[in-house]
C-alpha cells in the first residue's frame, strides 16, 4: 500500500472516529428536559414489547412500581380474553428509556393474570429501581390526573384531564385523551402515584333501528328492528382503580405486593450524627480552653 493511499485511509479512520466522540457527546450532554412534576412518572413508564414473526414492536403500556412489579392490562399481554397463557406466553419483554432517549429492553415474567378486572403482573428478571408509589386513596371528582403511554406503539406520549366519576365501582372515568397502545398505562395523581391503570376508551350504548321486508304467502312484510352499537366518546377513558386491584390482591392472599411497606425510622444514624457533632464540639471546646489557659 502506497503512503498516499496509508495517508487516506488514516485520515478517514480518524474522521470517523471524530465523528462517532462528537455524536456521542452531543446526546449525552442534551437530555430530554423533563418536568419536575411527571418525572418520575415518566420514568417508571416502559412498552410492552410484542413479537410478530421476527419483528418486535410495542403493543402496550406498562408501569414499574417501587416494589419491582409491573403493572398493565391483562389484554396487552394478550388479547384473546377467553383463553389461559400457556407457558411461552408468560415470558415478555418490556422497553424502558432513560433520560437521553436510549431504550433498554428487559426479560420479564407474567406473574399474575386476572382478565375480570383487566390487570397483569410482571416481575423483571433482574432488578430495576423505581420510585413510583400504588396508591389505593380514591380520587375525587375534577382531581387532575395524567396518563402517560405509547400512542400506537410510538413515543411516550402525557395527557392530562380531570377524575369524571366519583362511586364504589371497579373501574374509574376520567377525561383523558387515549389511543391504541395507551392500554396498561398508568393514571398518576398530583403526587405521581399509581391510581389507576388505563383499560379502554370510553364508550356510549347508542341504538338505530333498521327496516326488514320479510315475504309472507300474503305478500311482504315490513318491520322494525333494533340494532345496538357502541360509540367512543371523545376524550373519555375507563381505568381499573388501584383500590380494585389491590383489594383483589388482597383477597386472593397470593404474596404479590404492590405497595411497599413503609420502612421504619432509623435512629441509628441520627445517633452517630450526634455523636459526631458532640465529639467535634468538644474539641473545638478543649482547643478554646488551651488557647486560653497559653495565649491568655
Amino acid at each position: 500500500m502506497s503512503m498516499a493511499n496509508k495517508f487516506v485511509y488514516t485520515s478517514l479512520g480518524i474522521t470517523s472516529l471524530l465523528l462517532g466522540v462528537f455524536i456521542t457527546w452531543t446526546m449525552l450532554s442534551s437530555p430530554t428536559v423533563i418536568n419536575k412534576d411527571i418525572i418520575d412518572a415518566h420514568n417508571s413508564t416502559c412498552g410492552i414489547v410484542k413479537k410478530a414473526g421476527k419483528e418486535e414492536y410495542v403493543n402496550g403500556t406498562g408501569v414499574l412500581l417501587n416494589t419491582g412489579y409491573i403493572i398493565t392490562a391483562a389484554h396487552v399481554v394478550d388479547h384473546n380474553l377467553n383463553r389461559k397463557l400457556d407457558k411461552k406466553e408468560r415470558k415478555i419483554k418490556i422497553r424502558l428509556y432513560e433520560r437521553y432517549g436510549i431504550p433498554y429492553e428487559y426479560e420479564c415474567d407474567v406473574v399474575y393474570f386476572n382478565r375480570g378486572l383487566d390487570f397483569a403482573l410482571l416481575k423483571p428478571l433482574e432488578a430495576i429501581s423505581s420510585k413510583t408509589r400504588f396508591s389505593i386513596d380514591r380520587p375525587n371528582i375534577g382531581d387532575r390526573l395524567i396518563t402517560i403511554g405509547h400512542p400506537k406503539g410510538g413515543p411516550l406520549n402525557i395527557t392530562e384531564g380531570f377524575e369524571s366519576v366519583s362511586d364504589k365501582t371497579l373501574h374509574g372515568k376520567a377525561s383523558l385523551s387515549a389511543y391504541f397502545g395507551n392500554s396498561g398505562g398508568g393514571i398518576f395523581n398530583k403526587n405521581q402515584e399509581v391510581v389507576g391503570i388505563l383499560t379502554n376508551i370510553a364508550t356510549d350504548r347508542r341504538t338505530s333501528w333498521v327496516v326488514i321486508f320479510e315475504q309472507t304467502k300474503r305478500g311482504f312484510k315490513i318491520m322494525r328492528a333494533p340494532v345496538h352499537y357502541y360509540q367512543t366518546i371523545p376524550h373519555m377513558t375507563m381505568y381499573t382503580r388501584s383500590t380494585s386491584i389491590y383489594n383483589h390482591l388482597e383477597e386472593k392472599n397470593i404474596g404479590f405486593t404492590v405497595i411497599k411497606p413503609e420502612e421504619p425510622f432509623d435512629y441509628g444514624l441520627w445517633l452517630i450524627y450526634l455523636k459526631m457533632t458532640l465529639q467535634i464540639a468538644g474539641v473545638i471546646a478543649c482547643a478554646w480552653f488551651f488557647r486560653r489557659q497559653i495565649l491568655g
